[in-house]
This record gives C-alpha cells, structure tokens and sequence, in this order.
C-alpha cells in the first residue's frame, strides 16, 4: 500500500515544499515526528473485513511565489511506474509512436522491477498493433534491477537459447548451477524489429545486461555514452527480525562474449567494462545536459494525460540521443 497524490486538480511537482502535514506545520522540530505519522500511521482496520481502512493524508505545499495549496493523498495499491512511452493516454496507458511517419516506436525503462516484463510486452503488443517498423529502446537511467524479468525484456528480441550473460560466483553452492543466462523458451517475439538502444553514464547494472545481451547477439546498434560499469550479481537476504533485509554481493556477470562488463577501482578508459556506443553513434553531451535531459524526462513522466502543457521531452530533436537514433534509422528503414 502506498500513498498517492489525488488524480484531480492541482499536482505536486519536483521543486515544491511541503509546508504543512495534516494541519501541522513542518519545521526542524516537527518534521522527524510528521514523517513518521506519513509513512507509518497507526493503522485502522474494518471489522466487517479486516482490512486496513483508508486514510486520508492532507500535505500542503508551497510553489516559488505561488500561493500555498494542498493536495490529499490516498492509502491504494499502487506500483511505480518503470516504463514510459512517449504520450500518457486517457485510460493512464502510454501511446509509444516516436515517429508516425516512419512508424518508429520509442519506450524508456527506469527500474527493472518484477513484473516489468509483463508491462513491458503490453507496451509492444501495441506497438505492433499500429505497425511498429522500429523501436528505440531507451536505457539511459536504467539503474538495474532483478535479473530475470530484465533477461525476459532481452529475450523479447534474441532467437531462443541465446546466451545473455555469463556468471561467475563467490559462493560454493551456487557455483555448481549453470553459469550462463540464455534465453527462456517461447521468446523472440521482435527477433528480427530494428532496434537501436540508447546508453548513457547512468546505465547500469541490469540496463547493462539488456544492452550487452543485445549487442553481442548483433540484435541492435547503441548510441550515446559509455555506460557506468556495474555487474555485480546480488541476492537479497532476511536479517531475521523487524522484516529488514539486506544485499550480499554473490558473483559478478559478464557479457554474452565472454567479455568484463565491471568497472573496477584500477580500469583504466582503455580495458573492457561497460557497454560503450558503436563507433559514430557516441553523442557527446556535458554532464550538466545529461542532467538537464534526466529532469525533463521525469517531468514528462509526471504529467497527467489531460494536460495539455507541452514539455521539452515531446521534441525529439531537442535530445540528441534520441535524434541521432531516429537519424539513423531514417536512414536505414526508408520510408514505406
């Protein structure tokens, strides 16, 4: 259960500050305890069902030289979003058409959560529907995530039994199991879609094993800017009171190829870790505009499906890692 800001009227937005809580100003003294009632407030429950019951949390907040408004927020179900198109439809879906003209489509992954796979085959599924020729796949703030429902996006676009990553790992009983991922059964849905990947300094991880997987089986081109370097393998382990759980680092993935995809303290810019973009298709941007592209990414993700305020992250042209994408399969598609 998580708490989730009404669906009508006015938005909270990156920038605001929360001022008051359910009546009660937030100040250095109070706001310790305030979060505290935010995050964990003593429960309710419904006799009849013995379910929690909602509970309404007032949060007011206060924009530059705006005058103050509140927003209440609502005990639902509710799961991040970790896939996003390229227009919020009315029924709260995503129309992923980057280009019409050419019938290019356009997704961006954010964490690989469990069940990112499902989201993500509805999102082709659609994509198919209107004669999708091409898909950018956009890995760029991809911070990793689970292993499997990332191997299932992979094998979306590789023949079965493709090799996806190879493992190495620390611990004795795991090191008698199989030590590379392929493919599961009954994918390659989109093994022959044109696909271009978009890579940047904060891809990692998980996004790493996408890209790799993809581009060591020749299934896509990479534009952008080499990429963090993590391939650490890790499990989640119960600490055994409180329901805290830790990570424990229990091995290291490498590509498909056989080839270190960790960076560690000694590499140097020359040694192979991460994924680096195919020779021509590096986009060379500061750190300040990768920042810049992160921030209007999110806010294009915020936005409601009715508002009709146009955001920087609509126009392609104004990210050039998405231009050079589209550039090049302009190029290569043709027009039908």
């Amino acid at each position: 259960m998580g708490a989730v800001p009404g669906r009508a009227g006015r938005r909270a937005k990156p920038g605001d500050v929360i001022t008051h809580f359910n009546g009660s100003e937030v100040t250095p003294e109070t706001a310790n305890a305030l979060f505290a009632q935010l995050a964990n407030p003593s429960q309710a429950f419904d006799p009849a069902t013995g379910r929690p019951k909602a509970q309404d949390r007032t949060l007011t907040f206060r924009r530059g030289d705006e005058k103050p408004f509140t927003a209440t927020l609502k005990t639902e179900p509710y799961a991040p979003e970790s896939a996003f198109g390229v227009l919020r439809t009315a029924d709260d879906k995503w129309d992923c058409v980057l280009d019409r003209e050419y019938k290019i489509g356009y997704i961006r992954l954010g964490p690989i959560e469990t069940g990112l796979d499902a989201k993500f085959a509805e999102m082709m599924d659609g994509l198919t529907k209107q004669g999708c020729r091409a898909l950018v796949l956009d890995l760029r703030w991809c911070p990793g995530g689970y292993v499997d429902p990332g191997t299932r996006i992979a094998g979306m676009f590789l023949k079965d039994n493709s090799v996806i990553a190879k493992m190495d790992y620390r611990n004795a009983a795991q090191a008698g199991t199989a030590n590379e991922i392929r493919t599961p059964p009954g994918g390659g849905q989109y093994a022959n879609l044109p696909l271009v990947l978009l890579v940047g300094s904060e891809t990692t991880g998980g996004g790493e094993l996408i890209a790799s997987a993809l581009r060591d089986n020749d299934r896509c081109v990479v534009v952008g800017q080499r990429s963090v370097g993590r391939a650490s393998v890790q499990n989640v382990r119960d600490a055994g009171f409180a329901g805290v759980q830790f990570r424990v680092t229990t091995g290291t993935s490498f590509r498909p190829n056989g080839k270190n995809r960790m960076r560690k303290a000694d590499s140097q810019p020359t040694d192979d870790w991460g994924i680096r973009p195919d020779e021509g298709l590096e986009v060379p941007v500061t750190a300040d505009k990768s920042a810049e592209l992160r921030r209007q990414a999110d806010l294009h993700a915020l936005r409601p499906a009715d508002s009709r305020d146009a955001l920087p992250f609509d126009d392609p042209a104004a990210d050039p890692y998405r231009l050079t994408a589209l550039v090049y399969l302009r190029k290569h598609l043709g027009k039908k």
